[in-house]
């Protein structure tokens, strides 16, 4: 997320929102902060996806291109590093606190880094919302049949409207963790990360027609992704490769969730079971 931080001395660059140096702001104030933001365009895909009846991929690629754009015209297209240092060489409180967000080496609890505890954090409270609560199982009903939904008294547009705020607040509070990973407030950082997300959820077991999916199974699906990033990168395997391998992934993990669709395959086995 831009809105993050955009500055330091080493790069220079001129950002019209450099929180970490010209408001010096915390990390208890940036995170929040730019999970509004988040929350913000969230909510604006929700009531074009709502009001204006736009489809919903539709609606989310046209605000990721606008919120890239934005991005991009707030940092004037340059990356900036992150770590601000004082005359004597050190990193000043507030950007050593903020590289604690997710700079490797820099743990919080036991050893464990705050980009874990957020992961993990994150889901049992999203697992929980989803299996627990009423709320959840609005989702559910209006992702499986919008129509039956309402018919049975849910307020479809608000449950809509609520899941993608929530998206976007969660896609803000992400931001600044990426931004300390890589020391540096990058405007073309998250490229391609959209593929990534599907491809998470739709391996973890996510239906894409709607209704079916879990966090859980969410999380395994991108814990799978990033160790096959790691086979793939130890192997030396080149970028448009990995690209590939992970579009073919998506495109049988899909398939494989259709219906009925290794009906063919598994009919025969059970015949030559039941005469034997």
């Amino acid at each position: 997320m831009s809105c993050s931080c955009r500055r330091s001395r080493t790069y220079g660059s001129r950002n019209r929102f450099p929180l970490l140096v010209h408001h010096g702001l915390s990390p208890w104030a940036i995170v929040p902060l730019c999970a509004l933001v988040g929350a913000f365009f969230g909510f604006l895909n929700g009531i074009g996806t709502t009001w204006l009846r736009i489809q919903s991929f539709v609606m989310t690629l046209a605000m990721l291109s606008v919120v890239r754009g934005i991005d991009r015209q707030l940092s004037n297209n340059v990356a900036v590093g992150v770590q601000l240092v004082d005359p004597h060489g050190h990193l000043t409180p507030k950007a050593a606190a903020f590289a604690a967000l997710g700079t490797p080496g820099h743990t919080l609890i036991a050893g464990v880094g705050y980009p874990v505890i957020a992961f993990v954090a994150v889901c049992v409270l999203v697992q929980l919302l989803l299996s627990r609560t009423r709320f959840g199982r609005h989702v559910y009903a209006v992702g499986g049949n919008p129509t039956a939904a309402r018919l049975s008294g849910v307020n479809v547009s608000l449950v809509i409207i609520t899941v993608f705020t929530l998206c976007g607040l969660l896609a803000g509070f992400a931001g600044p963790i990426d931004a300390a990973y890589s020391a540096s407030a990058d405007p073309l950082a998250g490229t391609s990360y959209e593929l990534d997300a599907i491809a998470a959820a739709v391996i973890g077991g996510t239906s894409l027609a709607g209704g079916k999916g879990t966090i859980t199974g969410t999380a395994v699906g991108a814990l799978i992704l990033t160790l096959l990033d790691n086979i793939l990168g130890l192997n030396a395997i080149s970028d448009n490769m990995q690209m590939i391998i992970k579009g073919l992934i998506v495109v049988v993990a899909v398939v494989l969730q259709r219906p009925g669709f290794l009906q063919p395959l598994v009919e025969p086995l059970r015949r030559l079971r039941a005469r034997a």
